[in-house]
């Protein structure tokens, strides 16, 4: 009888121990924690490569909840942003990322990017004048400060660095269409100050020459006065409305201003990207 009890003894103490050290693993809490932010980043991925950004959002910005994995999920969240055109939320991510890294060569380049396709030619032009400076043998950095160029019809400038480009890089595909380029700026010019050719011009060659912002601001003009006419304003009596009318006709002017030069900024967008830009890295 005695054997028996000291035989059950040992087989309590060995079931106990089993289960509590099941409780006691050191880390084992945190490593499940950090492996279920893991497969956050590992869905995201995966649904960035289906090109379905705006669920790899979602999940980049669970897996940000770990440390570890805060700055790289952030870096993606913002790179799936450009690639949906979300230009705004991309700017501010890529703008943070600058601020930790300022002088990362790649996040300059899609920064510069962003700011071109958003629209944002002039701060686009700074950051590729700046990066050409300091890494003048990088035919990226050359390649896309000459569309920037282009864009903002800069042609001597332009010309001085497609020269470059042929001398540093003669075999890059991108010559031939900024030469292309570069001489429809020049005949565009020539045409802009010569009064007896611009004389001699079609409607429609005219019409591709006038400055587009001018040209959507007159398309615009009419359009406020028929909604003001429409509308109603008494005067200068605190400028009340009359009707209900009145805030819809506004409404439609703002909106209509809107999109005019809404209309500007995605030419600029399209006019960059056809030159084939380097884009996000």
């Amino acid at each position: 009888m005695k054997k028996r009890f000291f035989f059950i003894i040992p087989l309590i103490f060995i079931y106990f121990s089993c289960k509590s050290s099941e409780i006691l693993i050191p880390g084992y809490a945190n490593e499940q924690k950090n492996s279920i932010y893991l497969e956050y980043f590992n869905i995201a991925e995966a649904y960035c490569d289906l090109e379905k950004y705006d669920k790899a959002c979602e999940y980049y910005k669970k897996a940000m909840s770990n440390k570890q994995l805060k700055w790289s999920s952030y870096y993606k969240l913002g790179r799936c942003y450009a690639l949906s055109k979300k230009w705004p939320e991309a700017t501010t991510v890529y703008e943070t990322l600058l601020k930790r890294d300022p002088e990362n060569v790649n996040l300059k380049l899609s920064i510069a990017y962003i700011y071109a396709m958003s629209g944002n030619v002039s701060d686009a032009e700074k950051v590729y004048e700046d990066l050409y400076l300091k890494n003048p043998d990088n035919s990226d950095v050359l390649i896309n400060y000459i569309n920037v160029l282009l864009v903002k019809e800069k042609i001597p400038e332009a010309e001085e660095k497609i020269s470059i480009l042929k001398t540093k890089f003669g075999n890059d595909k991108n010559i031939t269409d900024f030469e292309k380029k570069l001489q429809e700026l020049k005949d565009k010019s020539q045409k802009e100050e010569n009064p007896e050719t611009e004389a001699e011009e079609s409607p429609e060659d005219l019409q591709k020459t006038e400055n587009p912002v001018a040209s959507k601001t007159e398309k615009i003009r009419p359009i406020m006065d028929k909604n003001f006419i429409k509308t109603g304003w008494r005067g200068t009596d605190g400028m009340q409305p009359e009707s209900c009318d009145t805030i819809d006709g506004l409404l439609e002017t703002v909106k209509s201003v809107r999109d005019e030069f809404s209309d500007i900024t995605d030419g600029v967008a399209k006019q960059f990207n056809s030159l084939n830009p380097i884009g996000l890295y």
